[in-house]
């Protein structure tokens, strides 16, 4: 399959003048807009980024999470911990799901997603905090533990990656669009079936958080910074997007949606885009990258 590559349109100047979007609103609390595009001035400013694993698997790492969970603070503070540890190679993601993530009185902010939610519950996370590594077993589980996620990590980081992966985002800053595009590069013979999935994730947002190191009186955190906040799955895509690659070599370059940030209350500067491939039949993450859209 040939996918359109949208960021080669906007560098060599494919889109033409004089810009004419429709937007279709997402149901609340996502704010999102998916935009299909016409026409695009080729002179607006575009602002392009991109990163790449090589030969490096990288690791998805996955905080369940919420704001009403006590302990889930100190699972923020080890996810920083691991990411100083081993840098870039981890890819961190907040998800707020299930009963913590509810909104309730002193905590009205809505982190919740769809994609969240099902996540939660396909894994069976049961409870915050928890998280997985790649979505790998390790000790026979796939949810663990805050005080194993090193070791998990440790497990995989040094494994040949089955797969390369390169995203690329353009930013048009005057209309406010986002393109994403994802390059996969197959560096062994595979019989398995791949998906691309895509999020929007978003750093420093101030707000209400439950922390039990504290002392009582104190553990109500008005001015909590909330960090790697899952917000969005591109495509609408929980599962993510086909990927048709089965020899060494293969390559195949994925295109998401456009994406409106027009009317959206999120940071641009603080948003990333976050890109994994799955294998389809086990979900587990088998490589993973991210970018900041900024």
């Amino acid at each position: 399959m040939k996918a359109l590559n949208l960021i080669k349109q906007l560098t060599f100047g494919m889109l033409f003048t004089a810009a004419m979007i429709s937007c279709d609103r997402v149901k609340d609390p996502v704010i999102f807009v998916e935009c299909s595009i016409d026409n695009l001035d080729e002179s607006l400013n575009v602002n392009h980024t991109n990163g790449g694993t090589g030969t490096v698997r990288k690791i998805l790492l996955e905080d369940y999470t919420g704001h009403t969970c006590g302990n889930c603070p100190g699972a923020a503070i080890k996810v920083k911990e691991l990411v100083d540890k081993y840098g870039d190679q981890i890819v961190p993601m907040a998800v707020h799901a299930d009963f913590f993530a509810r909104p309730e009185e002193g905590y009205p902010t809505d982190f919740r997603t769809d994609a969240g939610d099902t996540y939660f519950s396909t894994f069976k996370v049961i409870s915050n905090p928890n998280g997985m590594v790649n979505r790998t077993d390790y000790n026979g589980r796939k949810v663990l533990g805050v005080d194993q996620w090193d070791q998990a990590i440790q497990a995989i980081k040094d494994d040949s990656p089955e797969m390369s992966l390169t995203v690329n985002t353009a930013f048009n800053t005057d209309r406010e669009i986002l393109f994403v595009d994802a390059k996969v590069k197959l560096l062994q013979n595979t019989s398995k079936n791949y998906a691309v999935v895509g999020h929007i994730i978003e750093d420093k947002i101030i707000a209400d958080q439950k922390d039990y190191s504290l002392p009582i009186g104190e553990q109500h955190v008005y001015d909590y910074e909330h960090n790697h906040v899952l917000r969005y799955t591109l495509n609408n895509a929980t599962w993510g997007l086909d990927l048709n690659v089965a020899a060494t070599g293969d390559e195949e370059t994925i295109s998401f949606s456009t994406l409106c940030f027009s009317e959206q209350e999120w940071k641009t500067e603080n948003c990333i885009v976050v890109v994994y491939v799955i294998d389809t039949d086990t979900k587990e993450v088998v490589q993973a990258d991210e970018v900041h859209i900024l």
